[in-house]
């Protein structure tokens, strides 16, 4: 089955009742994924965006971005971006954008989120 972002209406926001339709069986990783979060500071604000034809939560920590996250029809992830100097060693990277290397880390089981919080906590811990 190919990869299908989801949240693509303007008009229906993603709400609990959404999102729970959407992810289905991983609607409860995603629980833990935001009670993660919400421990480390960051707070997930969802906007429709039209470059990307679909909602997207952004990912914040005192103002400055952490991550960008998107539903897909079996799995969400969060993209990171880092510059050089900044990337984790472990990280698992995409073709750079510029001067920024994208870390796409895909959730389609709770055994994943350990290491989407362990990220997000390096990336609001960088200066």
């Amino acid at each position: 089955m190919a990869n299908i972002r989801l949240l693509a209406d303007p008009n229906v926001r993603p709400t609990a009742d959404v999102l729970a339709a959407a992810l289905g069986e991983l609607y409860g990783t995603y629980e833990k994924f935001l009670e993660g979060i919400a421990n480390k500071g960051i707070a997930l604000e969802w906007r429709y965006y039209n470059d990307s034809r679909s909602w997207l939560g952004k990912a914040t920590h005192k103002g400055k971005t952490t991550f960008w996250l998107s539903i897909w029809n079996d799995y969400f992830q969060a993209g990171f971006f880092f510059m050089e100097r900044t990337l984790p060693k472990t990280a698992v990277t995409e073709a750079a954008i510029g001067k920024l290397i994208p870390v796409v880390v895909k959730v389609r089981c709770g055994s994943e989120l350990g290491y989407l919080l362990e990220l997000a906590e390096y990336k609001k811990n960088l200066k």
